[in-house]
């Protein structure tokens, strides 16, 4: 009998989608394991989303800001 996978937590999932350095042995688990690779390609794109959002949201306040800060004509 193959020994039972007891799949990683959610935070170890989190830095593998997030393309943290982890451990070979979590590594080969998350590439066999049926249930923790769909939760790989979920994380990732909610890191995807994330990251989008973020990058939108901070040229937003750059350009808002930009166009509050006083000119020296003023």
């Amino acid at each position: 009998m193959p020994p039972v996978m007891v799949c990683p937590e959610e935070t170890d999932l989190l830095a593998f989608a997030a393309g943290e350095d982890l451990s070979s042995q979590l590594v080969a688990h998350v590439a066999a394991c049926p249930h923790c690779w769909p939760a790989i390609l979920r994380l990732q794109a909610e890191i995807g989303c994330l990251r989008s959002t973020h990058s939108r949201h901070s040229t937003a306040s750059k350009s808002a800001s930009a166009l509050r800060e006083p000119t020296e004509n003023a």
